[in-house]
Order: structure tokens, then C-alpha cells, then sequence
């Protein structure tokens, strides 16, 4: 803990998975003797997420700031509000603790597997091919009315499907032709 206020009553955490600090106002209110996860394990598929709500107790513990890790990131990752990503097959625990506040920690158990989709089959045939690019020329173009895999469409995997996955569904359809 680093004190950044003469007053002693705002502190600073650093962590390696906030963005980049996180402040709280420290007041005295005891431990808190329990986290509780919405989830004590599950499985994901590579680029699902789930939002992890944590209890504290005491309940009148609740706003103390909470800090959430991930044992392996390169599997799961979390920010910190407790959404995690999973975004390699493997297993890792998502991890919540409030520092400061008492050792209570919560654990989530974390199963990442393969998509069930395949990626780049947009018209969810089986195959990737040509008529998969012209579904998300179409789809992006905003003409066609069909209806299309979003997760085996978004190529570069950053949520939103656009002109960047055509680039990479062409790719995709040169290499399998390879």
C-alpha cells in the first residue's frame, strides 16, 4: 500500500491487471471474512466471457475494493470487475481478494476449450469457402437478411464484425486452398 494522502484516508493499489490504479477511500470497517464467486468453476470456449459477481461478508463490506487475478493469463484473463475472457484452451483459476480488508479470497475454476464453430464458416455449413465471403460481404454491407455465425465471423477477434474480418476470411479461404 502506498499512501497518497496526508490524511491517511485515500489509498492507492497498483496492480498488474487494473488499468493503471485503482483508489479507494480507507475507512474503518473491519475484515471482511468471506468472497463468495456467482461461480466456483465453468467452461468456456476460446473468446467467450462471463461476468463473475462476487459477495462479500459482511455485507456492509461491500464496497471495498476488490482485486481480481488470474493465475494464468494466457488462458483467462479478468479486469476489474470480474469480466473474464477466456482466450486459450487449458485451465486457470480467476482469483478475488480485497487487500487491506482481511485474507478472504474467492475462486473461480476456470476450463477453457476449443470453439464448438468453426472459424471463418459465417454460413455455418461446415465448410469455409466463397460462400461464407459473400454471407459477410453482405452482412457487413448491411444487405443481406441471412442470418450468420457471428462468433466464426469476427476473423481478428475483436468483437465487432467489420471490413477487417473480409481481409481475414480471404486469407483464411487462400490458405485452405493451399
Amino acid at each position: 500500500w502506498e499512501e497518497i494522502d496526508s490524511r491517511n484516508d485515500i489509498t492507492e493499489i497498483g496492480t498488474e491487471n487494473f488499468t493503471p490504479y485503482e483508489y479507494r477511500l480507507s475507512t474503518p470497517m473491519g475484515e471482511i471474512t468471506d468472497i463468495a464467486l456467482s461461480h466456483g468453476e465453468c467452461t468456456l470456449e476460446v473468446g467467450d466471457t462471463l461476468r463473475l459477481e462476487a459477495t462479500v461478508q459482511p455485507r456492509h463490506m461491500s464496497d471495498a475494493g476488490l482485486f481480481w487475478k488470474s493465475t494464468d493469463p494466457g488462458v483467462v484473463r479478468v479486469d476489474q470487475w470480474g469480466l473474464i475472457k477466456a482466450v486459450a484452451e487449458g485451465q486457470a483459476s480467476v482469483q478475488v481478494s480485497a487487500p487491506g480488508w482481511g485474507s478472504a479470497m474467492g475462486t473461480c475454476v476456470v476450463g477453457v476449450v476449443k470453439p464448438s464453430y468453426l472459424l471463418g464458416d459465417v454460413n455455418a455449413d461446415g465448410e469455409v469457402d466463397g460462400l461464407d465471403l459473400v454471407t459477410l460481404v453482405n452482412v457487413v454491407r448491411g444487405t443481406s437478411s441471412l442470418a450468420c455465425d457471428k462468433r466464426a465471423a469476427d476473423i481478428d477477434g475483436d468483437g465487432i464484425i467489420g471490413e477487417a474480418d473480409i481481409a481475414g476470411l480471404v486469407g483464411l479461404i487462400l490458405l485452405e486452398g493451399q
